[in-house]
């Protein structure tokens, strides 16, 4: 037998066993068996979460859901699993946040578009469980460092009013808490969430051969030293084969204008097929203004010494590093917007809502903008 029906084989039984196991359990809660938690009911975090085994929670989502949807891109997680689980634990131990969300949040996406409800409904519970507990471990306290409680008490309420399918771009600066806001609630709304890792990962994924699925790269991007860890997604290190193939691939556009379009072009097909979204930065808000679509567009800012703090929190930076690194991001983003769009970045004009999120902090922000959207019919939650 070939290693590809041994593999189909194995993924089969795999799939019949998942199946049989939420067949059992249903039919056991419909019996009362105590023993056999409820799916839907929420899981309190009681102390700290263990990385590890958070680590192998990830692994195993990943496999099952990579089972269930054959995605054509591959597993996100795709060298075995001690491997994986080393990378977490490095990941995390180095601050490195932004890869761990953004690699569980593509696992979630992927998830969203499993046809069975029931099984569905089984992933996207796990899911759910595994980000909180990933919003415990990777913000913890750090998140209410953005919070000043001077400017706290001014908590303002707007409304807005938008229609769906539920678009939200968010910019924001860096240091303000943005990706976790982010984050936070696509999670808490149940709909995808993407950001510059993420869409790196699509398209790296897309250009690569079937031989070279496998390569563990997922190690390769982490940042290294020097490297400006808001920048670390432009700051890949391809050799020079790989330039030479993307420009042959972009018919010799510049590669990053070839990728913004090709990013555009994306969030505009989700648009198309009605599929709700949060994206973060990319140009999303004018890109859908230009092309009609309706949209919330965000923009979340704190003041600099509050960034800064927070910075160094995060990334065990001294004052000066932080410094330095929020000025340069800060500034890519600028550039980038204004060299796609023409606009000025952080104008408030340009946006729907401007947050300040040293009000609320990261938790408060996203209940905020949770009830803006509830109080306006877009969610129900």
């Amino acid at each position: 037998m070939t290693g590809s029906k041994l593999e189909k084989n194995l993924e089969d039984r795999l799939v019949r066993q998942h199946e049989k196991r939420l067949q059992e359990e249903s039919r056991k809660r419909a019996q009362g068996d105590p023993n056999v938690p409820d799916p839907t009911a929420e899981t309190p975090l009681h102390g700290p979460v263990d990385v590890r085994t958070l680590a192998n929670e990830i692994y195993d989502l990943d496999r099952d859901v990579y089972i269930h949807t054959g995605s054509a891109l591959g597993r996100v997680f795709n060298f075995d699993r001690d491997e994986c689980v080393r990378t977490f634990v490095r990941s995390v131990k180095n601050n490195r946040r932004d890869i761990i969300r953004g690699e569980t949040a593509l696992i979630g996406n992927m998830a969203r578009t499993i046809s069975d409800p029931e099984i569905r409904s089984d992933f996207m519970t796990r899911y759910s469980r595994i980000s909180e507990q990933l919003m415990h471990l990777l913000d913890g306290m750090a998140q209410d460092e953005i919070t000043d409680p001077k400017q706290a008490r001014l908590n303002p309420f707007n409304e807005f009013q938008k229609d769906d399918p539920l678009i939200i771009c968010i910019g924001r600066e860096y240091g303000s808490g943005g990706s976790q806001v982010g984050f936070g609630l696509a999670d808490a709304l149940h709909i995808n969430y993407y950001d510059a890792e993420i869409l790196t990962r699509i398209r790296d994924r897309e250009e690569l051969t079937e031989s070279q699925v496998n390569e563990p790269e997922y190690v390769a991007r982490e940042s290294g030293k020097g490297v400006n860890p808001g920048l670390a997604y432009l700051q890949e290190g391809d050799s020079l084969k790989h330039k030479l193939r993307r420009i042959y691939s972009y018919h010799g556009l510049p590669i990053r204008d070839a990728v913004f379009f090709k990013q555009s072009e994306f969030f505009l097909d989700q648009a198309k097929k009605r599929k709700p979204f949060v994206a973060m930065g990319r140009c999303t808000d004018v890109v859908m203004l230009n092309n009609d679509i309706p949209h919330i567009s965000i923009f979340l800012s704190a003041p600099l010494e509050q960034r800064i703090h927070h910075i160094m929190t995060l990334r065990g930076a001294s004052y000066r590093a932080a410094k330095r690194q929020i000025r340069a991001v800060d500034r890519a983003h600028a550039d980038y917007y204004h060299y796609f769009t023409g606009r000025r970045w952080a104008d408030a004009g340009n946006y729907d809502i401007c947050l300040n999120t040293a009000v609320y902090g990261v938790n408060g922000a996203i209940e905020f903008l949770l009830r803006l959207l509830e109080n306006n019919g877009l969610t129900d939650r």
